[in-house]
């Protein structure tokens, strides 16, 4: 599943996108540990292609590498998703938060595509050049990391001003996980909560750019590979919500040997999983 260039011959060529599960959702630092380790890179592969599943990718995992001041890093990470194709599924992360889809329902529509970035994904693979991240690394860097980190320090003061409001915190911490929402809004809420409810944590740039992975993640994949402190608030917000019958990612990060936890996991799923929703964890 994944990618795939339809070719209808006479020039007409058409990209198309097929999501599947498991679908596994990589922040920054796992794409980096994955594209850098030859022998993690290659058991994630293996698995990915061995159930049919996909990784997907956003705009925030190639804004992230603007920020990087080597050029390898994109090199290293095109090279990772050249390997995984056609098991690349690009989301659009901008349209995450108008899904329309109401109620805590296990089962979720599949996520908004980035058509766009998809097919330069196959146009660069195909013209034997570099890859996606290294051309945006090569000729937009420092446009897109400037971009990224102001709308990365927009999320954060907007978090950071619904703190100050008593009301908004007063709301938060009332919230039950019955009330009516859609999905996404549900998730969104109940990871912010922990920050609405903690008035001296810092709420940084960095969260901001953390938040956008997380939402990405947690709507519709099956695993999450995320910060350390964002994979606590999503674990919290599964606890509440699940009572509800609302699941979403399994998370995982860098501590307690998070990695070799999501690949035992990912093991030992059955060959080619075809799932039509999201695997259920208990």
């Amino acid at each position: 599943m994944g990618i795939h260039l339809l070719d209808f011959g006479e020039g007409v060529r058409i990209v198309s996108q097929v999501f599947s599960r498991p679908a596994i959702y990589l922040d920054h630092w796992a794409m980096s540990e994955f594209s850098q380790n030859d022998e993690l890179g290659s058991a994630l592969v293996t698995h990915i292609h061995r159930t049919d599943g996909v990784i997907c990718i956003s705009d925030t995992n190639m804004a992230e590498v603007c920020r990087a001041s080597d050029r390898r890093h994109a090199a290293q990470i095109d090279r990772f998703i050249f390997r995984a194709l056609p098991a690349i599924y690009c989301i659009d992360l901008a349209n995450i938060l108008l899904d329309p889809s109401y109620g805590p329902l296990p089962a979720v529509s599949k996520p908004p595509e980035n058509g766009k970035m998809a097919r330069a994904i196959l146009e660069q693979q195909s013209s034997g050049g570099h890859g996606l991240f290294q051309h945006v690394w090569d000729t937009a860097r420092e446009e897109v990391a400037v971009a990224f980190d102001e709308s990365c320090e927009e999320v954060a003061a907007t978090i950071r001003r619904q703190r100050a409001s008593a009301d908004f915190v007063r709301q938060a911490r009332n919230a039950g996980v019955d009330r009516p929402a859609s999905r996404t809004r549900l998730i969104m809420a109940e990871l912010l909560r922990p920050i609405f409810l903690n008035g001296s944590e810092a709420v940084t740039c960095n969260d901001g750019a953390d938040f956008q992975h997380a939402m990405a993640a947690l709507v519709y994949c099956d695993f999450a590979l995320l910060d350390g402190k964002w994979a606590d608030r999503a674990r919290s917000a599964s606890n509440r919500l699940r009572r509800q019958g609302l699941d979403f990612s399994r998370c995982y990060s860098a501590r307690k040997k998070g990695l070799t936890q999501f690949l035992e996991a990912l093991s030992a799923l059955p060959d080619h999983v075809s799932l039509d929703n999201r695997l259920r964890w208990e």
